[in-house]
């Protein structure tokens, strides 16, 4: 349970005085809320597009802080804080069942994170701070037609706060606690509108968070996993260069440091080929050790008895290539530019949008007791730098009948990766290694996407709307893979990739309230190469693209005077060839990699409702339900060694998730406020691999939040007093077997 308290402070301009004058209004009803899930600006209530939008003000009432924080606000999103390799800056993010949990570069995402129209490629890193946002969008179902590749579960988009004509500024600190550990946050972050002229503005913003951990490293004296260490700047500036062209530049630099996310050991199989060789040859008591008394009781032997009694502590080792023990680190930096024109012509508008993004990232991972031994990484290194160009052509024809947007994109990324992997099988003499290197593995990728897209949607009647949308793209991948001592010579791999996702969408207006659509959509998430090769191999291997197809079919409903707001989808999607692990038969010794493992069905609904039958309360809920089932496997594909049997669930899909909240406000006479929030959400029961046990299933969990806001008379300052994980739920972020 993370308690906090938090005070802001706001000076502004005109707006603050019309935003004063519209709450004056108590006759309640919801918001509009324009989106750009299309790459136009659309009412959310008419647009045919599964969306969950959070404006600022939602943001701030719920205590939504960085991304991860999203899913408990959104029907059918998975969003954990690690993928399975233990980068603590690292979130596994799944979308109706789709996503990506591994930290390599040779695998993209499965959900694509969009910043102002940006697409980043890569997820480590990109665990963003939810800071001076004017909303964020999550767009679920294939999204492959705008968006391109890589968006075959969804797409989430963030939208900042662009500099304004106001003079504006705002500063926040919050401090924090844990409550039966210990364990205290202190971040701040501010914000500065300047209108250095009448057209030509400048927005600022800052934030740093240092945060404890909360899992005592009992190797570390003084060292916690969860901790972190984040500071982040974004500056932005608009010039308006003319009355039909205006121009965005923005830049952001952020840097964390800290010890790690938290790995805690929950079972053993002493049973297993490694633990046998551990206990063997490396207890230095192999007499107890083989014996199930011994691996319970013996501290030298690996089984139940290295399963910590506290799950606040870990005996978690760092080494070095060399054996010798390390301190922990967990490093990532980024940068990135983003230049945006926009030039308002006689037929259209024409948009450009230039970006550059790098990621330096550098972070230890344990395995335990057996994996600090047999598989233990001790340095991971991954560095990424996309380049990428959009151009958009929008506009309306036939007396605005036809609305309309074509573009072409542009992407270039490479990357680098590098890891020592450490293990006691590197004694075996024929692999010409010392003890304890195995390998040393260093990867080079380049990739190439381009792609050309169009859009429309013509008006049948004032009441029926028809869109259809189509993407075509081409990429092209290479990646080098050096493997010391096996092949100092290099590997090469090289894959083409050329897809066309379609869209169709029909959507009726049914009463002025009330809109219906269906909708046809096609995704697809690209090929790669393997991630991690130990031992001989004489050529670099490929797998190929993932793809969904998806049927949708919703309602979106204002009723009671816009006072409730319910928004229904119900959807089913052919999930073809995902990627998972097997074995490539062709491959001399065969080995196990990543492979096209099989195919999948998945269907299910989402529910959103919000009620606002006055400006002093409001209350929002949702619901989703999900179904996944492998219906074609590979005769290889396994999760650590054990098969994807037929029939089986995909990871990271519960079957449930509901959330419900409540907001009340009590104005007082001298114009002063207190906002009362609480929001409670459960998932249901979850799978973090294809095959179910004990140690990688996550029991159903149910989370409350609870805040209190004091606004002061002026407006000007809040206090706010927040717990999060009110009931002290214990759930898990991630597990792996090692």
């Amino acid at each position: 349970m993370l308690v906090c308290l938090a005070s802001a402070s706001t000076v502004a301009g005109t707006a603050h005085a019309q935003d004063v004058a519209a709450a004056d209004d108590q006759s309640g009803g919801n918001e509009d809320i324009i989106v750009t899930a299309r790459k136009v600006e659309e009412n959310l209530q008419t647009t045919p597009v599964a969306v969950t939008a959070l404006t600022a003000k939602m943001l701030e009432e719920r205590n939504l802080t960085d991304v991860t924080d999203l899913a408990a606000a959104t029907p059918n999103l998975v969003l954990q804080t690690s993928g399975a390799n233990g980068s603590s800056k690292t979130p596994a993010i799944y979308l109706r069942g789709l996503g990506q949990a591994d930290t390599v570069l040779t695998a993209d995402p499965a959900v694509g994170l969009y910043v102002d129209g940006v697409y980043v490629t890569r997820n480590v890193g990109s665990i963003l701070d939810l800071v001076d946002l004017e909303r964020v969008e999550v767009l679920r179902g294939p999204q492959g037609t705008l968006f391109g590749k890589n968006t075959i579960g969804g797409a989430i988009n963030l939208i900042s706060q662009k500099p304004g004509p106001d003079f504006a500024g705002s500063a926040e600190v919050t401090i924090g606690s844990y409550t039966g550990v210990k364990g205290q946050q202190f971040s701040g972050k501010a914000s500065l509108n300047l209108p250095l002229s009448d057209s030509f503005f400048v927005r600022l913003t800052g934030y740093g968070t240092r945060k404890d951990g909360y899992v005592d490293l009992v190797n570390y004296k003084g060292r916690e996993f969860g901790d972190d260490n984040t500071w982040a700047v974004r500056g932005q500036a608009r010039w308006l260069a003319s009355d039909n062209l205006t121009i965005d530049l923005a830049a952001d630099y952020s840097s964390t440091r800290n010890t790690g996310s938290t790995g805690i050991l929950l079972k053993t199989y002493p049973g297993a080929l490694t633990a046998v060789f551990y206990n063997s040859a490396f207890s230095g008591n192999p007499g107890a050790c083989l014996s199930p008394a011994g691996q319970a009781s013996d501290p030298a032997c690996f089984g139940p008895v290295q399963v910590p009694t506290d799950p606040y502590k870990s005996n978690a080792a760092f080494f070095d290539r060399s054996l010798n023990q390390v301190s922990p680190k967990n490093a990532f930096d980024s940068l990135g530019t983003t230049l945006t024109a926009s030039l308002d012509l006689p037929f259209g508008t024409l948009q450009s949008i230039s970006s550059y993004r790098n990621l330096r990232s550098n972070y230890d991972a344990d395995g335990g007791l057996i994996g600090a031994l047999f598989f233990q990484s001790s340095a991971d290194r991954q560095d990424s730098d996309q380049y990428s160009q959009e151009l958009q052509l929008s506009g309306e024809a036939f007396d605005d009948r036809l609305k309309w947007i074509l573009g072409g994109y542009y992407l270039y990324e490479t990357t680098f990766s590098h890891v020592d992997v450490l293990s006691a099988l590197a004694v075996a003499p024929f692999l010409g290694t010392t003890y304890p290197l195995l390998t040393e593995n260093t990867m080079t990728t380049h990739t190439y996407n381009k792609a050309v897209f169009g859009q429309a949607t013509f008006d049948i009647t004032d009441r029926l709307h028809l869109t259809g949308g189509l993407r075509w793209t081409n990429e092209k991948k290479d990646a080098r893979i050096v493997l010391l001592p096996a092949t100092p010579g290099g590997l090469h791999g090289e894959l083409t990739v050329s897809k066309a996702t379609p869209l169709v969408s029909l959507g009726a207006d049914l009463t002025d309230d009330i809109f219906a659509y269906v909708t046809y959509s096609e995704g697809f998430r690209s090929g790669g190469f393997p991630p991690r090769i130990i031992g001989q191999v004489s050529f670099l291997p490929s797998y190929d693209p993932e793809t969904a197809i998806a049927y949708e079919a919703g309602v979106k409903a204002d009723l009671l005077d816009n006072r409730l707001r319910v928004n229904l989808a119900v959807f089913t999607t052919k999930f073809a060839d995902f990627q998972g692990f097997g074995t490539l038969p062709d491959v001399v010794p065969p080995f196990g990699t990543i492979i096209n493992a099989g195919d999948a069905r998945i269907k299910g609904f989402e529910l959103e409702m919000t009620a606002s039958p006055s400006r002093y309360f409001r209350f929002d809920a949702s619901l989703s339900h999900l179904q996944s089932k492998v219906t074609r496997v590979d005769p290889t594909a396994a999760v650590e060694g054990t098969p994807i049997p037929l029939g089986s669930k995909l990871p990271y899909a519960p079957s449930w998730k509901a959330s419900a909240g409540a907001s009340w406000t009590i104005p007082f006479a001298n114009g002063s406020e207190l906002l009362t929030r609480a929001d409670v959400s459960l998932t249901s029961d979850m799978q973090f691999s294809s095959v179910e046990d004990i140690e990688t299933t996550q029991e159903a969990t149910i989370l409350v939040n609870a805040s209190v806001t004091y606004t002061f008379p002026n407006q000007d300052w809040q206090i706010v007093a927040g717990v999060k994980n009110l009931t002290d739920a214990f759930y898990l972020r991630v597990s792996a077997r090692v």
